[in-house]
């Protein structure tokens, strides 16, 4: 058995860390969930719909996100590689 090329194990760590950190992020920075309700009725078309101040991610939170899916990438990249490199 071969061994693992310093670089792929670097990849390896480096998505690991990136993923646990993103997680991490995501899970500490929850947003409460919301005090208002929903009514089941079809909004107008002609309405606009009014997004003026509202935020969908938190700062943290989309940091968090993003991490998550750079070690992800991160992963990807190392089993593609590593597959690529078996069949030579």
């Amino acid at each position: 058995m071969r061994r693992m090329p310093r670089t792929l194990l670097g990849t390896l760590v480096a998505s690991a860390v990136l993923v646990i950190t993103g997680a991490l992020t995501l899970a500490l920075n929850a947003q409460p969930s919301a005090s208002f309700g929903w009514y089941s009725y079809a909004p107008l078309t002609e309405a606009p719909l009014p997004l003026n101040g509202t935020i969908l991610l938190t700062p943290a939170s989309a940091l968090g996100a993003s991490l998550t899916v750079l070690g992800l990438i991160g992963f990807g990249v190392a089993a593609g590689f590593r597959l690529g490199r078996g069949r030579q």
